[in-house]
């Protein structure tokens, strides 16, 4: 009872604050998926941003509200999207197309639609450990590493599960991803990787189909 008061505190509050209301008007094309397009889309990138979301699970494409697109960059504070706690997902123009930050936010949007209502964020940190976080990125590091799929999931927990999400959609459908350069024996080696991805399988991140097609390409022994 005190996470579904606390979900829906969030959500008001996030209706409150400027950055998450509608920023732009609706576009004159639709998402075949049922969410919501803002700004000035072509056919071309509605078309091409429907083929990214049509990847994911159904219960991950239904925790998008709506994608906007969008051309101030004072609305980023820096950074290429962004997603609220309640679906809203905002991206720069020049990467409304670009898988990397596409999967990245509406992960973003998924993670905020169960947290509240089960334990994926305890089990991640579980799984994680207590000493991977620092809070920023680092160039020290070639990655994989300690468990992390990329330099920005070091930041923190939920950047982590974004990123790991992304880098698997990414090896699954045949783009270059970060697992490319994580050795067999350092999958055994340290678990945290295969831990990572049995709780994006778990949670509804990631389907079926989707993970066995990753082990064989990934885990299969040569």
């Amino acid at each position: 009872m005190k996470r579904f008061l606390l979900f829906v505190l969030v959500a008001v509050m996030a209706l409150l604050v400027d950055c998450h209301a509608i920023p732009v008007a609706p576009s004159a094309f639709k998402s075949v998926h049922g969410f919501k397009l803002y700004g000035s889309f072509t056919w071309q990138e509605a078309s091409d941003l429907d083929k990214l979301v049509s990847v994911l699970p159904q219960a991950v494409i239904k925790s998008i509200e709506f994608i906007a697109k969008i051309d101030d960059l004072g609305h980023f504070n820096g950074d290429a999207g962004h997603c609220a706690e309640i679906g809203r997902i905002c991206i720069k123009n020049e990467y409304i197309n670009n898988c990397n930050i596409v999967w990245h936010e509406i992960a973003h949007a998924y993670t905020h639609s169960i947290i509240y209502t089960s334990v994926f964020e305890e089990e991640w940190k579980e799984v994680a450990g207590d000493d991977v976080y620092s809070g920023q990125k680092s160039s020290n590091y070639k990655y994989p590493q300690d468990g992390l799929a990329t330099d920005y999931g070091r930041t923190n927990w939920m950047e982590d599960s974004a990123e790991f999400v992304t880098e698997f959609y990414k090896a699954v459908n045949n783009k270059p991803s970060q697992f490319n350069n994580l050795e067999k024996t350092e999958w055994n080696r340290d678990k945290r990787y295969k831990a990572k991805l049995d709780l994006l399988y778990k949670y509804g991140f990631i389907s079926l189909r989707d993970y066995e097609k990753f082990e064989k390409i990934f885990l299969a022994p040569n």
